[in-house]
């Protein structure tokens, strides 16, 4: 008996189980694994198998198991295998594949895990998909499709696992897809899709956990209904939060989403990373984020923002990244921000009208990588204490009204890589520690 290779115990010798899995496997998959009549079970996955997928395989009418997925099998998806007619469990993820969804696809009817993204696949996708009403999980992301998704989808009443991100989808997204009420995970994001998100998704999605739309071009306000759940865990498109207690992050960047940001999102306290830049939101005052101490990561970039910076960021002790750049914050840049000495990752606060001077305070970032400071309507001398953050590798203080000389203290910043100053109104020599800071 080899490791990995089942016989059955009524009929001796013949083989119903390949788990070969994580086993440094390499070449073509023989045509002769068509003459394992009795197999039910392949489990070929994270191995370098490449070549086509033998046609053979559809001799295996005992068969309920394929999982390929992570090799580098090329071609097209065998169109035998619509003599598999067991088969409920089909991985081709993460391979090579090239075509279409081939229609004899539409014949194993007992699918209920249908597994194709990371492929080379195009085409549209077919609409006899919506006859394998069986199917619990179906997964066609990272592809190359195109065009509509099919009306006929929203038969799928049974999936709970529904993605179809990072293709070339357009239009909208069929209201019957918002209906499976089985559905936890629900994933388009990275497409051109358009449309408004239902105002009463959490009600007609109740068991949602995970909702993926971001990187689209949808439009209108974002829905209330998402205050309803208490089982979301993540987010990547935005919403009206008062009661998602669970979630840990909130993702909604790259949309067209317009109005406040509501102010109940300082009640979601296990938050720890809000990316919802470039969309249209706008709010003088949107921090009640201030209440999230555990936030890790803060970008609302590109959206239009105004007012001050507000002070109440300093009680989010554990971030390391903050980026409100391309926004209309105004004012002084708080010391209570500038010294948060958790920022590690990066500060960026570019492209906004703040004036007055950087706070001597910027001392206290000593881990932070990167700050940019440009674009604003800044003033006075460049701290001395900006010296103190030793580990800054890029630092922006272009298009200010900056003056006076060039701190001997930037010496100190031996791992910079980038220094711009450009377009202010500094005097003085050039110092020479700049030079051998470049060498």
């Amino acid at each position: 008996m080899w490791n990995g290779v089942s016989c059955s115990k009524r009929h001796p010798g013949r083989v119903v189980s390949l788990f070969l899995q994580s086993q440094g496997l390499v070449g073509l998959l023989s045509p002769n694994i068509g003459n394992l009549s009795f197999l039910r079970v392949i489990d070929l996955q994270n191995n370098t198998f490449s070549c086509l997928i033998p046609q053979e395989i559809g001799r295996l009418r005992r068969l309920q198991v394929i999982e390929f997925s992570n090799n580098s099998f090329g071609g097209g998806i065998p169109t035998n295998l619509s003599q598999c007619t067991s088969l409920y469990y089909l991985n081709l993820i993460d391979n090579k594949l090239t075509g279409g969804i081939v229609p004899e696809i539409a014949s194993l009817v007992r699918l209920q895990h249908l597994g194709l993204s990371v492929n080379m696949l195009s085409g549209t996708i077919p609409p006899f998909l919506g006859n394998l009403t069986d199917l619990l999980r179906r997964s066609l992301g990272t592809c190359q499709f195109q065009g509509e998704i099919p009306e006929s989808l929203t038969r799928l009443s049974r999936l709970w696992f529904l993605v179809m991100s990072d293709d070339g989808l357009t239009g909208s997204i069929p209201l019957g897809l918002f209906n499976p009420p089985s559905v936890e995970h629900f994933g388009f994001d990275f497409n051109r899709l358009n449309g408004n998100i239902p105002v009463d998704i959490c009600s007609t999605l109740p068991k949602l956990r995970r909702l993926y739309l971001n990187y689209n071009n949808f439009s209108g306000a974002l829905p209330a209904s998402l205050s309803n759940s208490s089982l979301i865990e993540s987010i990547e498109v935005g919403a009206v939060l008062t009661d998602l207690v669970g979630l840990t992050s909130l993702l909604a960047d790259t949309n067209n989403l317009k109005g406040l940001i509501p102010s109940s999102i300082g009640k979601l306290h296990n938050l720890q990373y809000i990316t919802i830049h470039e969309n249209r939101l706008t709010n003088e005052k949107p921090f009640s984020l201030g209440n999230l101490t555990l936030l890790n990561a803060l970008s609302l970039a590109l959206n239009n923002l105004s007012g001050s910076i507000p002070q109440s960021l300093a009680n989010c002790t554990n971030l390391s990244e903050l980026n409100l750049s391309y926004n209309n914050f105004s004012g002084l840049i708080p010391p209570e921000i500038i010294k948060l000495s958790s920022i590690s990752i990066g500060l960026d606060l570019s492209h906004n009208v703040l004036t007055g001077t950087i706070p001597s305070e910027v001392g206290a970032l000593r881990n932070l990588g990167y700050m940019d400071l440009s674009h604003n309507r800044l003033s006075g001398t460049i701290p001395p204490s900006l010296g103190s953050c030793v580990m800054l590798s890029l630092l922006h203080l272009e298009r200010n009204s900056f003056q006076g000389e060039i701190p001997d203290s930037l010496r100190a910043l031996r791992g910079l890589e980038y220094l711009d100053l450009s377009q202010n109104n500094l005097s003085g020599v050039i110092p020479r520690f700049l030079v051998e800071i470049s060498g």
